[in-house]
């Protein structure tokens, strides 16, 4: 008998929609990125700063909504981290010409927009 012929069909991107998942760092230090009007201009932001800084993009955009001397604010962090991990990263980023600072969980969660079920896409 013939051996099978083995044929593969031709290759193609296969793109899905992957639910944001929540930080799971232990830590409880955060390197904030900003303070914004609102979650839509912090999203903005955030798309501006991983374009420049890529090992932020791979993670979790981080917020809160605060409200300081009577003005409200969306804060835009990422975290998790022990003291000195949320300082060396904030280290890089300064060094890159960004902004931050470092500072203790104040009741961050996953941002507003990252939230949304179709808002990030996986390929493979």
């Amino acid at each position: 008998p013939k051996a099978a012929e083995i044929r593969f069909a031709d290759r193609a991107e296969v793109v899905q929609p992957v639910a944001a998942q929540p930080n799971t760092g232990q830590g409880r230090y955060f390197v904030q990125l900003g303070a914004f009007r609102d979650a839509d201009m912090a999203e903005t932001a955030w798309q501006r700063i991983t374009a420049r800084h890529a090992a932020i993009g791979r993670l979790n955009p981080m917020g809160a909504h605060v409200s300081i001397d009577g003005r409200d604010f969306y804060r835009l962090s990422v975290g998790g981290f022990a003291r000195d991990e949320a300082t060396r990263m904030c280290t890089r980023i300064r060094a890159d010409g960004g902004h931050c600072f470092v500072r203790a969980d104040a009741g961050e969660r996953l941002a507003d927009w990252a939230a949304q079920p179709d808002s990030q896409l996986a390929a493979r």
